[in-house]
């Protein structure tokens, strides 16, 4: 699918990631290291980029077909995809959002709160991947969170924040999938930036015989967009079919991969095929998609031309037969509201753990500091140890270590043995660390406070617990999360009820 010669640019780039910390684009040399962030100071660690080309495996290699029947049987099979698209289950789908990630995708990619929310998610989702040794979901994840950061930021107009974020997802997953996915988007940015001998050189990357229809359709179009900015028209629309259909791609690509036909026809002088593409992108979305469409970039030029002469010649009424004029009109001239889906009601259950979580830490501090406060009032008598040790305490993953002193005291004339050292109960490294700790309890004029009320209720130490303050701070944010999630929730619903207003306007 290329074939070109005569580089005019450059096709060494320095790499850039996004800074973790604070968001900002870092640039390393090609081959990688580790680079301070001249923003915040953090260390941003450049790895080994992913070497070699993808390649995908074709179990028809063995079956002796020539090149022309393997070929012929791969597009059979996109067909296939294409008439059974399921956009839930497929893992390099990116206009359905995964799991718990819908309330990125009903925000506004412009929005103020935009950027923070998605870039929090976007380092959460890296971290999850890295934990978990980079499973398909989490890669997922990564590569839908990517795909919008980098279109915010495209829109935006920050192109090197944009393929910051394109190549520190691809220099982190793995699967040759979402490396080819990323491969295109890093060739679509360098074409944008006038880098057409860049642009080829991730194109030439890439598998140009994908298995997958998501695959296949953003090779072909990252590729034709290519061949248009270098005037290669024909070349261009091999790509695409030479007839409407023949070569089938992923739905929500139906503007632009037919746009790229309509350019195409455009400039090779084929009108009327050129203005019926036209008439079908309009009528699979809506005249003014297209316009935006085709104000956005120079690929288009060629069918924002055609389009400008249709309007001007009062051709699109009868883009689709059997509707009347002031219907046709009115479709043609109205843009369709999209109305996102908002955070389910299941959600409701989530927000329950900061609930759970912070009351316990809050009640826990609360009766630490109501014991500290009794403790305060109890009375003190001489007391002697009788035998210091250490103590084992099983968590759920782990074993801590405590040192253990077993005390002996009178009060009224009963004598009472206890083993209570007091509220601050630390922790140690070692079975030996906690038995010195013990024994510095063993001296002589050892007090023992007890509590006049219950005698046999003592304590070596009566000071607060240092870890008090923490409950109530974890308190606060377990109540932090649970409004900035509760907000969440209701803004998704409102946003949701806002356009269907809007749709129903």
């Amino acid at each position: 699918m290329n074939g070109f010669t005569g580089k005019a640019m450059s096709n060494v780039q320095p790499r850039v990631h996004l800074c973790t910390q604070c968001g900002a684009p870092v640039e390393a040399p090609a081959q990688g290291n580790v680079v301070r962030c001249e923003y915040c100071g953090a260390q941003v660690l450049f790895g080994l980029r992913p070497a070699g080309p993808v390649q995908f495996a074709n179990p028809q290699a063995q079956l002796g077909l020539s090149e022309e029947q393997m070929e012929a049987a791969r597009l059979v099979s996109l067909a296939k995809q294409a008439e059974y698209y399921d956009a839930s289950s497929n893992p390099y789908c990116y206009i359905e959002a995964p799991d718990d990630l819908e309330y990125i995708a009903a925000t506004d990619e412009l929005s103020a709160e935009f950027l923070p929310m998605a870039l929090q998610a976007f380092n959460m989702a890296v971290a999850r991947c890295q934990a978990s040794g980079c499973t398909l979901e989490d890669q997922r994840r990564v590569y839908w969170i990517a795909r919008k950061l980098k279109n915010s930021w495209s829109r935006r107009d920050d192109p090197l924040k944009a393929r910051a974020v394109i190549e520190t997802a691809y220099d982190l997953l793995p699967d040759p999938g979402y490396r080819q996915l990323f491969m295109c988007s890093l060739s679509d940015m360098a074409r944008k930036e006038g880098n057409l001998a860049l642009a080829e050189d991730w194109l030439s990357k890439c598998d140009p015989r994908p298995p997958l229809l998501d695959l296949d359709t953003d090779y072909r179009t990252s590729w034709a967009l290519l061949l248009i900015a270098r005037e290669q028209w024909g070349t261009a629309l091999a790509l695409v079919g030479e007839e409407r259909g023949t070569i089938p791609y992923e739905p929500s690509s139906v503007a632009v991969f037919n746009a790229i036909r309509v350019s195409s026809l455009a400039r090779l002088g084929r009108r009327e095929e050129a203005i019926e593409d036209l008439r079908f992108i309009i009528d699979e979305t809506s005249l003014a998609f297209v316009e935006n469409m085709f104000a956005n970039s120079q690929a288009w030029a060629p069918a924002a031309a055609l389009l400008a002469q249709m309007k001007a010649a009062n051709m699109l009424r009868d883009s689709v037969p059997g509707d009347d004029d002031d219907s046709r009109s009115s479709d043609l001239s109205e843009p369709r509201v999209e109305v996102p889906e908002a955070i389910g009601w299941w959600f409701l259950g989530v927000l329950v753990v900061p609930v759970v979580v912070g009351g316990a830490a809050v009640g826990t501090s609360i009766d630490s500091k109501s014991t500290a406060e009794a403790m305060a009032a109890w009375k003190s008598t001489p007391g002697e140890v009788v035998k210091t040790g250490f103590t084992l305490e099983e968590g759920d993953d782990s074993v801590s270590i405590h040192a253990q002193v077993l005390y002996g005291y009178t009060v009224d004339g009963v004598k009472y043995t206890n083993d209570y050292i007091g509220l601050d109960s630390e922790s140690y490294d070692s079975t030996a660390e906690a038995e010195r700790a013990a024994e510095r309890w063993d001296h002589p004029g050892l007090m023992v406070y007890y509590d006049p009320d219950d005698p046999q209720d003592s304590a070596l130490d009566i000071s607060p617990d240092p870890f008090e303050p923490v409950g109530f701070v974890i308190g606060g944010i377990a109540a932090i999360a649970f409004l900035v999630m509760l907000v969440i929730f209701v803004r998704s619903h409102l946003v949701r009820l806002a356009a269907l207003r809007r749709a129903n306007a």
